[in-house]
């Protein structure tokens, strides 16, 4: 569904448009960074919002641009700029390791999904008992249910 966009004073506003520019070969290129916040009626650059430096000066990457008139103009020095071409590669950089999953956490992700399997184990094995136990020893509903009960409680004190 299309959005509706708020005019301006003026009755400019944000369009479709916008999201692609034409090449000199007449070719449509998409501006993947551009992105519309319809709550502030802004458009911001997704990667220059994400990398950018103490020292950028760029709207994009801040408080976001609702100059209708000549965004055109603006996206076109803004996609052109040193500072939004080194957020494209660092954005393009990090795209890939996640891909990849070469992230600087990385070893740690393995680690903490290891720790998920071995507690889930530990708990299907204490399930598993209070089961065999119920079969046993005959216990009722509300036995074992205090069974379970106590053995979490033990469970989970000792992860503390």
């Amino acid at each position: 569904p299309d959005l509706v966009f708020e005019k301006d004073t003026i009755g400019r506003h944000f369009s479709y448009a916008f999201y692609s520019r034409k090449l000199s070969n007449g070719e449509f290129v998409d501006r993947k960074w551009l992105v519309y916040h319809k709550g502030a009626n802004k458009v911001y650059c997704f990667c220059c919002k994400l990398f950018k430096s103490k020292l950028s000066k760029s709207m994009l990457a801040s408080d976001g641009l609702n100059d209708w008139k000549r965004l055109s103009a603006r996206l076109k020095d803004h996609g052109n700029s040193v500072e939004h071409l080194t957020n494209m590669n660092t954005w393009n950089e990090v795209r890939l390791r996640l891909s990849k999953n070469q992230t600087i956490d990385d070893d740690m992700q393995r680690e903490i999904a290891k720790e998920k399997k071995h507690w889930r184990q530990v708990l299907v094995r204490i399930v598993s008992t209070v089961k065999f136990l119920q079969k046993i020893l005959w216990l009722s509903m509300d036995q074992m249910r205090n069974c379970i009960k106590i053995i979490m409680v033990i469970f989970w004190a000792r992860l503390k």
